[in-house]
């Protein structure tokens, strides 16, 4: 067993140590809901990575804040649910990202008009709704975070999220490598690039959209760009390095809570900080 095999297995087993302790002596759906934020965001990182797609750290958080305080009023004047005007709005504002960038332009220049766009309109979608309606505690949520507060369909949701995005990164990781390191040859050897993309910006948007109230819109930066920024750094092999990178935010979600509990903070930025520090080990380890 190589040295990466043991890292994996010792991520695991801690990972399942601290779960079961906090599944036995405080709530179960806890560690179900931070483990599917972690095993999401694992995953999604180290594709957005592979794929050059790092402007989208920073454009889909805001496409998941502004669609979440948007779908406050709106699920109250038309009386349709707010997750699903979240999804419809969220997976637009992400696709508009996508084709402004397919049009040709440049992706860190659609990113800043996106932001830029995105950050006054949630700012002005939230003013409104903390004015108007009694409803300040989803604010709270979608900015910071608040997995102990999720309800039994949020943490379902969740789970289901997750395990979907891992099958697909599993099944697609080694052609979205390729698109990621030479999308011209990836076109001219048939493979349908459009289809990929497609399917890759569809899965960034459920998942920021869906985790946007378990971790928050702040920390979903941190969670979107550094476990594939690790992974990258500490192994070799598309398969080691989606595993790795699953398997460290899975660890950090789950150790983030465990810290969360015990010195009365929020999960969410334990976890985020827990992955700064690993980032720095690893970097200067190097």
């Amino acid at each position: 067993m190589n040295a990466h095999a043991y890292i994996l297995l010792l991520l695991l087993l801690a990972t399942i140590a601290l779960a079961s302790v906090i599944a036995l002596y405080y709530d179960p759906s806890w560690v179900i809901v931070m483990a599917s934020s972690g095993i999401a965001f694992g995953a999604l990182s180290i594709i957005v990575y592979s794929r050059r797609l790092m402007y989208m750290a920073a454009a889909s958080p805001h496409s998941a804040f502004l669609a979440a305080a948007v779908s406050i009023p709106l699920s109250i004047k038309l009386r349709l649910p707010m997750d699903l005007w979240m999804l419809v709005i969220g997976l637009t504002l992400v696709y508009l990202v996508g084709w402004l960038t397919y049009r040709g332009m440049d992706p860190d220049e659609a990113t800043s008009l996106f932001v830029g766009l995105s950050a006054s309109g949630g700012v002005l979608a939230s003013y409104y709704v903390l004015t108007r309606y009694p409803y300040s505690s989803k604010i709270w949520a979608v900015v910071f975070g608040d997995p102990l507060l999720s309800t039994r369909r949020e943490v379902l949701f969740s789970l289901a999220v997750a395990g979907l995005f891992v099958i697909f990164s599993f099944t697609c990781i080694r052609e979205i490598v390729y698109i990621g390191a030479d999308v011209e040859d990836a076109r001219l050897s048939g493979l349908k690039v459009w289809l990929y993309d497609l399917a890759l910006f569809t899965s960034i948007g459920l998942v920021v959209i869906v985790m946007i109230r378990t971790v928050g819109f702040i920390l979903e930066h941190v969670l979107i760009l550094i476990p594939g920024l690790i992974a990258h750094y500490s192994s070799k092999g598309v398969y080691r390095a989606l595993s790795l990178s699953i398997l460290i935010a899975l660890f950090s979600s789950i150790a983030g809570l465990a810290l969360s509990i015990g010195l009365d903070q929020s999960p969410s930025a334990m976890t985020g900080l827990l992955l700064v520090i690993e980032f720095m080990i690893v970097y200067f380890a190097r």
